[in-house]
């Protein structure tokens, strides 16, 4: 078990040498996201012990909201899952593979309204509704795999469910906006 603290340090517990052993086999493949403001910031465990005698984690990357996105949660792979089947045999014989990523993390973001500085042709700006979004990011690379915007209900994005499995996401959301007289306000799901 290992603790990051404030100085990215990682303390192992228990300090015994088969943890130090077992530690450092796994330290280059560990990458985790941490979370700042507008932002998220990828690290990786340097193998080798530092000169105080802890590993240290470094940062590797930065991927960068828009202003004034915040991240309400987080949601990924479920840790004991399953792959039913890992591609697909085609009628030419060929093999359809599954994109099957263990570092993916999704975030559900909120964005508050605002005026956009002065984007329109008057130089007034023009206004941004509130609005929540579905992003899927590589926790390894820093690479944002798929982003969807949505319209907050009320300002707030608290009803945005997600559930991502083997390389399927499934998101729900309230869409109270009707654009023409066959739509209706609904509870939508996105595949």
């Amino acid at each position: 078990m290992w603790h990051p603290t404030d100085l990215s340090q990682v303390y192992l517990f228990p300090q015994t040498d088969e943890t130090a052993k077992s530690f450092a086999s796994v330290a280059p493949k560990l990458h985790f996201p941490l979370l700042a403001p507008g932002r998220i910031l990828g690290h990786q465990i340097d193998p080798a012990p530092s000169f105080t005698g802890k590993h240290v984690a470094y940062a590797t990357y930065t991927a960068v909201l828009p202003p004034g996105t915040r991240i309400v949660r987080s949601f990924h792979h479920p840790t004991d899952e399953i792959i039913a089947s890992f591609g697909k045999v085609l009628g030419d014989r060929s093999t359809l593979y599954k994109y099957l990523n263990p570092n993916v993390v999704g975030y559900i973001t909120s964005r508050d309204a605002a005026t956009t500085p002065s984007q329109s042709e008057d130089g007034k700006g023009a206004k941004v509704d509130a609005e929540c979004g579905v992003y899927l990011v590589d926790a390894a690379k820093g690479t944002i795999l798929y982003h969807s915007r949505l319209t907050a209900l009320r300002g707030a994005c608290a009803d945005v469910q997600a559930v991502m499995t083997e390389n399927w996401l499934v998101y729900t959301y309230w869409d109270g906006e009707v654009v023409s007289d066959s739509q209706a306000k609904a509870q939508k799901i996105v595949s």
